[in-house]
Formats: structure tokens, C-alpha cells, sequence
């Protein structure tokens, strides 16, 4: 029996647990399509063809059939996802594993890119280490563990954290830059993921400051919109972020072009904005870090 099932099969009968004060209900059948849908988003792919009358809705991110649109999951993480949402509760996702000594190292595989895209490539790393503790080396010989950064078909897509795998991929779909993969926010985005960062409106209270249209995300696609417990992610102290380069916008996955997400608190805002990080990303990403000042 392949371990993407073993949680589904377990329980013959439904399952509670207390998650937020709230008592949820999961049946076998629902803990079995959660475990297929993680199987299905294991490698990624390419997953359909840009619609052109939503392609001002469809991001890259969002075609590359991964999880949550662009996260490759580890065995560890998909078996954690699986084990706390059939109740059994696991902590694995919050003890994401950093970068030893504060330092991711990569390489870029110029064989998939221009001069232009390297350049952006190399420009969006250069913020992440001038606005924090953390470097980011080029991968030498000596070196193992190290994130490739290619441009195979299948959209942006990246591992969350160190996962101590050799070459873990960070995939950015070669495009003209300032599209698609090659938005400077895009790629900070994908390379958050690879630092240890899940996306904002994932997070454990989201409810409080966005709502989730159900009804307007693409079948097939609703539990790309589930929430992490406290159990799994932290804010690290941070307050909600509406203006995070890790938040979803507010058409994704749309089945019509409606909004799915819809903030709460604030009226006449932008989410979804893949130019810069937010100042609440720098925070975070020097707090997990544990950068001096911080």
C-alpha cells in the first residue's frame, strides 16, 4: 500500500478532531481524494493551455500542477498534510528546515534562459540577500544540497525550506521578462518557497481577513485554498500581510474570471502583487532567519 494512501485507509469510520474551537468532520472517501490530489501534484507539470479569454486572470504559478499551484512537496510534508487533515495532528511543517549557517547555495542552469532572464534571476537574489542575514552562494563541486534553477516546461514551481535532496528544482518557465515566470516578483516568490515560506493566505487565520469564494474556484482545485493550523506554520509575529509577494491573488484558480479571494479588512487594496517583497516578507524572512535586530 503506497504511503499516499495509508492515512486514507486507516479509519473505517469518520474522523473529528478539534481544530480553532471548530469540531471538523473527515470521512475515509474525503481523507482518500485529499491523498489523491496530493499524489496527483507531486512532480508538476504543465496543466493546461493559457485560456485567452482568462489570461488576465490565469497566472503562471497557477498551470504548473503543483500543489497549491507552484509548491513541491516532499514525501514528509504530503504525509503531514494528510495525517492533520485526517485529525491524527502533526507538527512537521512547522519545523521547516532552513539553510545551514543561514546560506542557500543554487545554480542556474543557463542552458533553459537568456542573458536577460539570468540577469533578472540573479537581480531578484541580490534583494533577498541585501534586504536580509541571509546569502545566497553559487552552488561549487563541493557542494550537495543546492537549489537548480531551470526552465523545463511546467510553469514556477519551487520545494518548501531545506530538504537536504541534492539538487532540489526551482522550475521558472522561460517567458519575455516582465511575463509570466519572469516577473522580478515572481521568481522572489519562488525563491521565499525554497528559503522555508508557505503562502499568506494559507495561514491559520486567514478567515479573519479574507474570504474564500468557494463557488468560483475551478473544480478540482478547492483544496488548494485549504488553511494550515497553528500546529504548522507561524507568523513569526508578523500581522496579516495583504501586500505579501506570497499572497494569492484575488482571481486565482477562478473558474469564470469572479473573484476567489476577497479581503476582509481593507477595501480598494491589491492582492496578489508580484513586483517586491512587502515590508511584513522582510520581516518574516529575518525573523526565521534569526537575523541580528530582529
Amino acid at each position: 500500500m503506497n504511503n499516499f494512501l495509508k492515512y486514507a485507509l486507516i479509519l473505517s469510520i469518520t474522523l473529528t478532531y478539534q481544530c480553532c474551537g471548530i469540531k471538523i468532520a473527515r470521512t475515509t472517501e474525503e481523507i482518500r481524494k485529499y491523498a489523491a490530489f496530493l499524489k496527483a501534484t507531486v512532480h508538476g507539470k504543465s496543466e493546461e493551455p493559457l485560456n485567452p479569454q482568462m489570461a488576465k486572470f490565469q497566472n503562471a504559478w497557477e498551470r504548473s500542477g503543483a500543489f497549491e499551484g507552484d509548491i513541491i512537496l516532499t514525501k514528509e510534508q504530503r504525509e503531514a498534510l494528510i495525517a492533520e487533515y485526517s485529525g491524527m495532528k502533526n507538527s512537521v511543517l512547522s519545523a521547516i528546515s532552513l539553510w545551514p549557517n543561514n546560506t542557500m547555495y543554487y545554480h542556474i542552469d543557463e542552458r533553459y534562459f537568456t542573458p536577460d532572464q539570468v540577469t533578472l534571476i540573479q537581480k531578484s537574489i541580490d534583494i533577498l540577500q541585501k534586504v536580509s542575514c541571509v546569502k545566497i552562494k553559487r552552488r561549487t563541486s563541493n557542494i550537495n544540497d543546492y537549489v537548480l534553477i531551470q526552465g523545463a516546461d511546467g510553469g514556477c514551481r519551487s520545494k518548501v525550506g531545506y530538504t537536504e535532496s541534492g539538487a532540489q528544482i526551482l522550475n521558472l518557465n522561460p517567458s519575455k521578462v516582465g511575463t509570466g515566470c519572469f516577473k522580478q516578483g515572481t521568481i522572489i516568490h519562488e525563491l521565499l518557497h525554497s528559503l522555508g515560506f508557505y503562502h499568506m493566505q494559507s495561514t491559520y487565520d486567514r478567515d479573519d481577513f479574507v474570504n474564500i469564494v468557494w463557488n468560483k474556484i475551478k473544480p478540482g482545485h478547492e483544496f488548494n485554498f485549504n488553511k494550515y493550523t497553528s500546529s504548522q506554520v507561524t507568523n513569526l509575529g508578523v500581522k496579516y500581510d495583504y501586500s505579501s509577494v506570497l499572497h494569492y491573488s484575488e482571481y486565482s484558480f477562478s473558474i469564470d474570471g469572479s473573484k476567489t479571494i476577497i479581503p476582509i479588512q481593507k477595501t480598494n487594496i491589491t492582492i496578489g502583487q508580484r513586483e517586491m517583497l512587502s515590508e511584513g516578507d522582510i520581516i518574516k524572512l529575518n525573523k526565521r532567519y534569526k537575523c541580528p535586530g530582529f
